[in-house]
């Protein structure tokens, strides 16, 4: 029996390993990706559309051999070695199991946040009025909305990497903000 918030004990190595892998270490590792050289092959970039989904397409976001059959990381470039994404997903679906659940209704089982990161080497210019930051804000926010929409009340966040525009983009709802906000303690100094 699985208690809420408590992962299976026999949940893949994830338990030891994100447990030592802290949020600030994956942080900078996913940031030094933008400023490090890559194995990734050079192409037209990406438009929302045609981004593939890590739960559902784990091949295509260069997952081929996740322990649960989908992953949270999508690296369809080849940004990050494999062990590098191994141990960003780790971390990532770790904090499913030891976040709260801030919907109204919960399973009790892994409901906490939902991350998501989008690594590419670079976004598709479609619309040269528009600048890359408003872009890939743009694009970070249809993989929450519309092509990933992870979470079941609106909590998902998706974290955007490109590599060669040298932009992070961070996609979460007023949902998410507003119950991180109640769950902070205030105290007068």
């Amino acid at each position: 029996m699985v208690s809420a918030g408590r992962m299976p004990s026999g949940h893949h190595a994830m338990a030891g390993r994100a447990s030592g892998l802290s949020g600030t270490s994956c942080i900078l590792l996913m940031l030094m990706v933008c400023w490090s050289g890559s194995r990734a092959q050079k192409g037209a970039g990406w438009i929302p559309e045609e981004y593939p989904n890590p739960q559902t397409q784990p091949g295509l976001c260069g997952r081929h051999n996740t322990f649960r059959n989908s992953s949270w990381v999508c690296d369809p470039d080849g940004l990050l070695t494999p062990w590098q994404a191994d141990e960003l997903d780790e971390f990532l679906e770790s904090t499913r199991w030891e976040t709260p659940c801030p919907c109204d209704e919960c399973s009790g089982v892994a409901d906490g946040y939902n991350i998501a990161v989008a690594l590419m080497r670079k976004l598709r210019i479609v619309d040269k009025a528009l600048n890359v930051s408003y872009r890939a804000q743009r694009f970070a926010q249809h993989l929450r909305t519309t092509t990933w929409d992870f979470g079941s009340c609106d909590e998902g966040v998706v974290i955007l990497i490109s590599q060669k525009d040298r932009r992070v983009s961070i996609s979460t709802s007023l949902v998410t903000i507003a119950m991180r906000m109640d769950q902070e303690e205030v105290s007068p100094k």
